[in-house]
């Protein structure tokens, strides 16, 4: 096992403390067949790889019940294809 100093391990606990925080807040959206259909129709901005379609379908999906949704992503395709669709991209 490897030990860390004690610097880095403080920081690490802060950032698992975070995390830990954080992720009470998260949706887990299974993926059901209405979202499998959503990939099988175009996208505003193809091409769109697999698990590309399944973020943006369940971001579609998600915004019924989620207002003022706000997408954080780095990846080009979900982000160009949000923006498309109407949704906010963070960050800028």
């Amino acid at each position: 096992m490897r030990v860390l100093e004690p610097q880095v391990a403080a920081v690490a606990a802060g950032r698992e403390a975070q995390f830990q925080s954080d992720s009470e807040l998260w949706i887990i959206q299974p993926v059901d067949e209405a979202i499998w259909r959503r990939c099988s129709r175009p996208f505003p901005v193809e091409p769109v790889r697999t698990l590309d379609a399944l973020h943006v379908a369940t971001i579609e999906r998600l915004s019924a019940a989620i207002e003022g949704l706000v997408i954080l992503s780095t990846d080009g395709r979900v982000r160009a294809n949000a923006q498309a669709l109407g949704f906010a991209v963070a960050p800028d």
